[in-house]
């Protein structure tokens, strides 16, 4: 199948330090499967991720939330570091430690000068493998990710897409959310979480990615001292299949001042061949955002439009990709009374995207994709977190800025007709959506 061959070809390109992507790029292998990862560039400072091959669809119904649970108490004290302590030297040395959790990865770094690179990559492993999961910082955590939840049902974006995810992929992992059930969180205790920990932080499923002046020797030497403690065994369970399902998803609530929604197809997985074409598809739609005073980006057609005649607030396309499959579409906010205008918009752009679009559009796509990932690469933080997902998602560095650059009119116009149109839609919609078309116009509406 497609993905043992990827799998193949991941491993193969893993067996050997891979410099052959990005020549700046240094990979090892640990003996217990981890990746280390460097990338130099000549900065006084440098930032030092540890990623890790696990989220929410790696959990179950019990245990859903747990990824995200143990991000938040990770930095809560280890045992030869305690919460204070940690804090301290953190602030001390004018460092920012952070993390976050996805659908399928958990990641934590540390932005930090570059002579602290050291102090960097022991403190991330210590947290990693010597967090104390104390009763009284479960207790505590619980009521702050409580707390986060009444904060993300506030927050349309995060709702909306939350409830597209749950319809797309109804009854399977990917279709839970990260912060897992209110039920789950209030439940879940620390030997759980130590269960779920000692299951999926292993080293095969682990990468340690550190950009800026430090020397690559230095870093897996370090890395070595500090992570052979996580297991050799343990590589990433193949994913369940997670078909897509579409259909429609309604919360109205007309107290609120605006209509949210999201119309998504089946994407594709990051490392699908046609990965970029579809983003560069979702450039070509654009996005505008009238909630910000900088001027608005209006190269697509479906920009002017909208702003010309004050059909929405804010739009946006998307192709979110996971390891195995993707959702490509749009998401927008709109006042109650544009929002049936808009639509038939938004599917008229779709279907010029099979059938109109010009070379100069997607010419204006792939210079507007390869400046954004320019200007996100300036610092080392970006470029640390890209590493990290690609090492994770692709097992070797990679350029994008090539695959953007051998994007055509035809191949453009090729995933539209493939993945675009054509295809019936899963659509949530939240807030005063009230005059939302029906499902079934919307549906229509997809096909050529």
């Amino acid at each position: 199948s497609m993905a043992s061959r990827i799998a193949a070809f991941a491993r193969r390109a893993l067996s050997r330090t891979a410099t052959a992507h990005n020549s700046d790029v240094k990979i090892s292998r640990l003996n217990n499967g981890l990746l280390v990862a460097t990338k130099y560039m000549p900065f006084q400072t440098g930032t030092v991720a540890l990623c890790v091959n696990t989220g929410s669809r790696h959990e179950n119904q019990a245990n859903n939330g747990s990824a995200h649970f143990f991000e938040h108490l990770a930095f809560k004290g280890t045992k030869k570091r305690p919460q204070r302590s940690l804090e301290v030297t953190v602030e001390d040395r004018g460092a920012l430690l952070n993390a976050f959790t996805s659908r399928e990865h958990t990641v934590f770094f540390m932005k930090c000068l570059s002579r602290d690179t050291e102090l960097a990559v022991d403190m991330l492993s210590d947290i990693v493998v010597n967090a104390l999961l104390r009763p009284a910082s479960v207790e505590n955590e619980r009521q702050v990710i409580l707390e986060e939840m009444r904060h993300v049902a506030d927050m349309p974006d995060e709702f909306v897409f939350d409830n597209l995810h749950a319809l797309a992929f109804k009854n399977s992992p990917l279709g839970r959310t990260i912060l897992g059930p209110q039920e789950n969180i209030e439940s879940i205790s620390a030997m759980d979480l130590r269960s779920y920990i000692t299951t999926h932080y292993t080293g095969p499923r682990t990468a340690l990615v550190a950009v800026g002046s430090m020397d690559h020797d230095k870093v897996v030497e370090l890395a070595a001292k500090a992570l052979s403690a996580l297991p050799s065994h343990g590589e990433l369970p193949s994913n369940l299949p997670n078909p897509f399902h579409p259909g429609e998803d309604r919360h109205i609530d007309a107290t609120l001042p605006l209509a949210h929604f999201a119309l998504a197809v089946p994407g594709v997985s990051w490392a699908h061949p046609d990965y970029i074409p579809l983003t560069v598809a979702a450039t070509v739609i654009g996005a505008i955002d009238r909630n910000v005073p900088a001027p608005q980006k209006l190269s697509s057609r479906l920009a002017q439009v909208t702003m010309a005649n004050g059909l929405a607030n804010r739009y946006f396309a998307f192709h979110t990709s996971y390891a195995d499959t993707g959702l490509w579409g749009i998401f927008a906010s709109c006042n109650p009374d544009t929002v049936a205008d808009f639509l038939p918009e938004v599917q008229r752009e779709l279907k010029y995207l099979a059938e109109g679009i010009t070379a100069e559009d997607v010419e204006i796509a792939r210079i507007q994709l390869r400046s954004a990932l320019l200007i996100e690469s300036d610092g080392t933080t970006q470029p640390c977190l890209e590493l990290c997902r690609q090492l994770l998602a692709y097992g070797q560095p990679v350029s994008l800025a090539d695959k953007i650059e051998a994007v055509d009119l035809e191949t453009v116009k090729r995933v539209a007709r493939d993945y675009i149109v054509n295809r019936d839609p899963a659509v949530a919609c939240h807030g005063a959506a009230h005059n939302f078309p029906t499902y079934e116009t919307v549906r229509k509406g997809m096909y050529l």
